[in-house]
């Protein structure tokens, strides 16, 4: 009986193991280009942004981060609000808008089609910085995007999004726990977008 459970206990752990380093789940990850300061800063204002709160669906002063794609009050928000915040490091550190490594867009799955198509496939170990998109089961183009401040084991993490549910049970900006091997309702993750210049050892 020892014996058994000492082979149960290592076949667990193997599993474990394999889950936490082999993509079975079909997750990739991409690293894109972009500057080091301009991603810090970025982050910095994404954190200021937390406890923002929508006065009614995807309107009031959310309107912000769809303006800065282009599209008008109303329309889901995650991944303006994302792109949202690099417009601003840009105007900070005086920087062209051609320096922001994401394109300007309100889709999540846009951004991780430029990733695949412009970036360089690399393992799927969450790290700060990096973009988690998700796809909705059964549709081409719905999706959510947060990004990771805070890294964990066995794919947890931590994320700011936009357009998320508050503890209030308002919807807005706020920190979220997340697992990239779990749904979130019918949401799958799709894929991460890393940056060159985080250290990925």
């Amino acid at each position: 009986m020892r014996r058994l459970n000492s082979a149960w206990g290592l076949y667990c752990a193997v599993c474990t193991l394999i889950i936490t380093s082999v993509n079975l789940y079909g997750i990739e990850k991409y690293l894109i280009n972009c500057n080091l300061e301009l991603l810090i800063t970025s982050e910095e204002i994404m954190m200021g942004e937390i406890g923002i709160v929508e006065s009614r669906s995807n309107k009031g002063i959310v309107e912000k981060y769809l303006q800065s794609v282009g599209l008008p009050a109303g329309n889901p928000y995650c991944a303006a609000g994302q792109y949202y915040c690099f417009v601003k490091a840009t105007k900070i550190l005086n920087l062209s808008n051609k320096e922001i490594p994401i394109p300007k867009t309100g889709l999540s799955r846009k951004i991780l089609s430029y990733a695949k198509m412009n970036g360089k496939n690399v393992p799927n170990n969450p790290k700060r910085h990096d973009l988690i998109i998700w796809r909705m089961r059964g549709s081409s183009w719905r999706g959510h995007i947060e990004r990771v401040i805070e890294t964990g084991k066995a794919g947890w993490v931590k994320t700011v999004g936009f357009n998320v549910r508050l503890e209030s049970g308002e919807e807005g900006v706020a920190i979220k726990r997340r697992n990239i091997y779990h749904l979130i309702g019918r949401l799958e993750v799709a894929g991460l977008v890393g940056f060159c210049g985080v250290e990925y050892d």
